[in-house]
């Protein structure tokens, strides 16, 4: 088995030692099957915190795109207070009926 230095500047492919570079050369492209490989040939450790980062990343992703969705200044103040006492005269309204069917 192929030890890389730990200053994360090599990968293991195929059993073979790289340098990384990504500025020259040509790029290798694992497949997804080669890469659950690799993931598997770490330790148990480095598997989770593997695990741990990938899942900060798809929730940082998840926030990113909610966000995206609320623009800044797209909705007037305004009509987040009418829309506000709407729901509110609505609930009250609720509130109200179903105190009034008790008595």
């Amino acid at each position: 088995m192929v030890k890389a230095p730990k200053d994360g500047t090599f990968c293991i492919f195929e059993g073979e030692l790289f340098k990384m570079s990504f500025t020259k050369g040509p790029q290798i492209k694992p497949s997804y099957a080669e890469l659950v490989a690799l993931v598997r040939d770490l330790p148990t450790e480095q598997q989770r915190m593997l695990a741990e980062e990938l899942q900060r990343s798809g929730l940082k992703a998840k926030w990113e795109e909610i966000l995206l969705a609320f623009q800044p200044n797209s909705i007037s103040e305004r009509e987040i207070v009418r829309t506000c006492k709407e729901v509110r005269r609505k609930l009250v309204k609720k509130r109200y009926e179903s105190v009034a069917r008790r008595s």
